[in-house]
This record gives structure tokens, C-alpha cells and sequence, in this order.
């Protein structure tokens, strides 16, 4: 009981306050390393054979289904797409490729979405029929998920 008259309660709660600050700026100053991903404007999708992207990656007996839209990535890494929905039909990692800014683009964390703004063109090996419009829902390593509605493109 002597130290805290010693130095006073005020100093107590004045340090307690001080880590408590400190804790608040680093938390506030490093949350945005994993950032989020907003979607810029409106996506497309459509059906194709015939899509010059099919032997880059290998696809060579079956139609795609490409969706097209421009990604603003906040943070400071890459983020990782976990998995696609659309029209509620789960597409996993091994059936999906992400090109961007029309070029190939797959880190060791598999398909992802660099930081910055880029167009995405998500190339989707499985059969799935799209309408006018599509719902699409994309679940990020993040924690993120984005959902959007790609529409029928020709």
C-alpha cells in the first residue's frame, strides 16, 4: 500500500492509460496490411469455346465461363480467393483462374487478387448457366466476402 501513495494513483491509472493508447495505434496503424477488395463498376460473364486464354492455362476440352470485372485491392499484400459462387453452385480453387490486367497471375497462395486496381478476368472451368443476371459471390482469405451480379454479356 505504501508504493501506490508512494507515487500516487494517478500515476497508475496515467500508465495504464499510456498502453492503453499504445495498444489502440498499433492496432489502428497495422489493420490495414490485409486491406479489402471492392468491386469498381459493373461485371460481366459470359460462355465461351473459343476464349484465346484456354491454352495459356491449359483448358482445352471444355467451355468456360469468364467474368469480367475491375478490383480495387486496399492492402498491402495479395488476398487470396478461397472459392466462387455462382448462382449459388460453390466453384473450387482447382477449377477457377484469375488473369490480370490480361495476363496470367498466381502466386504461392494460388489464385489471388494483387493490390491496386486491376481488371480481372476469372476463368471458370465448369458448366454453369448463366442468366441476364448472374450472382456472384467470392470468398476471400481475408475473412472478405464480395458478392456482385455479373451480367449476361455476348
Amino acid at each position: 500500500m505504501k508504493a501506490i501513495s508512494k507515487y500516487g494513483i494517478g500515476s497508475i491509472i496515467l500508465a495504464i492509460i499510456l498502453i492503453g493508447i499504445a495498444a489502440f495505434l498499433f492496432v489502428y496503424f497495422h489493420r490495414g496490411e490485409e486491406g479489402e477488395v471492392f468491386l469498381i463498376g459493373k461485371a460481366y460473364a459470359y460462355k465461351t469455346f473459343n476464349d484465346p486464354y484456354r491454352t495459356t492455362i491449359g483448358i482445352t476440352n471444355s467451355s468456360l465461363i469468364i467474368i469480367y470485372a475491375v478490383f480495387n485491392n486496399t492492402g498491402k499484400n495479395d488476398i487470396p480467393i478461397c472459392y466462387v459462387e455462382i448462382n449459388d453452385i460453390t466453384v473450387s480453387i482447382n477449377q477457377f483462374y484469375v488473369l490480370i490486367n490480361q495476363g496470367y497471375h498466381s502466386t504461392f497462395n494460388g489464385e489471388s487478387i494483387p493490390v491496386g486496381i486491376h481488371n480481372l478476368t476469372i476463368l471458370i472451368n465448369y458448366n454453369i448457366t448463366l442468366f441476364h443476371e448472374n450472382k456472384i459471390m467470392m470468398n476471400l482469405g481475408n475473412g472478405q466476402t464480395i458478392s456482385f451480379i455479373a451480367y449476361l454479356s455476348s
